[in-house]
């Protein structure tokens, strides 16, 4: 059937200097079909810096999903040429465990 679940994802923004990266996009909205296999990439997000640094860390953080208490199954790789990252799947995602 056409079933869903979904995950929040909390963005923490932290800099020194009080100027807050600017996001490429408002939001990062991604359907993501169930056994979507390991090593997936889903989205790519992407910040600048006001200040002109071109030095945007991202990071993901361990977390739980509410309702299965299960770990967040995705993990993040920088792109260094654009200054972006790539969020891509940990581990096969299954709608009854995940």
């Amino acid at each position: 059937g056409n079933r869903s679940s979904s995950v929040e994802l909390s963005v923490t923004i932290t800099n020194v200097k009080n100027q807050p990266p600017q996001w490429d996009r408002d939001s990062f909205d991604v359907v993501i079909p169930e056994n979507t296999v390991r090593d997936t990439p889903i989205v790519t997000i992407k910040a600048t810096s006001p200040l002109g640094d071109p030095r945007v860390t991202y990071n993901l953080e361990d977390g739980m999903v509410p309702e299965t208490n299960m770990p967040v199954r995705f993990y993040l790789t920088p792109n260094r040429e654009d200054g972006s990252a790539s969020i891509l799947v940990a581990e096969p995602l299954d709608y009854e465990t995940t």
